[in-house]
């Protein structure tokens, strides 16, 4: 019989680790690719009824009293939310084409701040009864494509709220770390399992009630992360699970970024 040797062995579950770390990153990446395909057609069928309201809102408003579109009275608040609304759409949409074409994601630089109030804006419904929380310490802007970015933020603060439940908290936090900047959404909820960690970043995956996921919601916004470079994932915290969005620092402004 061949004498044990420990180098050997050690080297032997080395490799096997190395192979189940690889074998792990291209199952992601054909998650990904398959995520890709549908969001690049979804994004297509949107992109026209887009274009049109976007094309639309301008001579309507041009062609109302300025007594009812004056920024200060509730009709032209009205129409720059929709306006504000319609150009979001309209962006993601071709951002979103991105994911199948290869096209460049259009980074610009945008305060913590207003990315998470839109977020919080556009995901009210869901917060309906729920304590908001907010920890903002980023100084600085964070370059990326907002209206993406907005997104992803808007989608992890809706679960977090549907999580917390009615008398329930949800808490967002945003700030830098060792050259990345980090956002952080933590509620009051139970968490998610061990064991489903990974399977939540699932296409149609959902841990929700019949009717009330796609299961499209963390798949999408971990792919828009990963464009930017960055990571979305689970991380334990001192008060419970929190779901944070990684992204590098970098100081240029208005530049592009290839998509993944």
């Amino acid at each position: 019989m061949k004498p044990f040797d420990p180098q050997e062995l050690r080297a032997r579950v080395k490799a096997q680790f190395r192979m189940r770390t690889l074998a792990l990153r291209l199952h992601r990446a054909e998650q990904l690719s398959a995520l890709g395909i549908l969001t690049a057609g979804l994004a297509h069928e949107l992109r026209n009824p887009a274009n049109g309201i976007v094309n639309a809102i301008g001579p309507l408003i041009s062609m109302l009293p300025k007594e009812v579109t004056a920024p200060e009275t509730g009709s032209g608040q009205l129409l720059e939310v929709m306006s504000d609304c319609a150009d979001q759409i309209a962006f993601l949409s071709r951002q979103l084409l991105s994911f199948r074409s290869g096209n460049q994601l259009e980074l610009r630089s945008a305060p913590a701040r207003e990315l998470v109030s839109r977020a919080l804006t556009l995901a009210h419904r869901s917060l309906q009864g729920v304590e908001i929380r907010s920890e903002l310490a980023l100084p600085g802007d964070v370059i990326c494509a907002p209206p993406l970015m907005i997104q992803v933020l808007t989608n992890l603060i809706e679960n977090a709220a549907h999580a917390a439940g009615e008398g329930g908290w949800v808490q967002i936090a945003a700030r830098a770390q060792n050259g990345s900047v980090l956002f952080e959404v933590a509620d009051s909820g139970p968490g998610v399992p061990a064991a489903l960690r990974d399977r939540v970043f699932e296409p149609f995956f959902t841990t929700k009630p019949p009717g009330a996921g796609t299961g499209l919601g963390l798949p999408l916004a971990r792919a828009i992360v990963h464009q930017h470079g960055g990571v979305l994932e689970i991380r334990d915290h001192s008060a419970g699970q929190v779901f944070v969005v990684e992204l590098p620092v970098d100081s240029r402004r208005d530049r592009t970024i290839g998509a993944v």
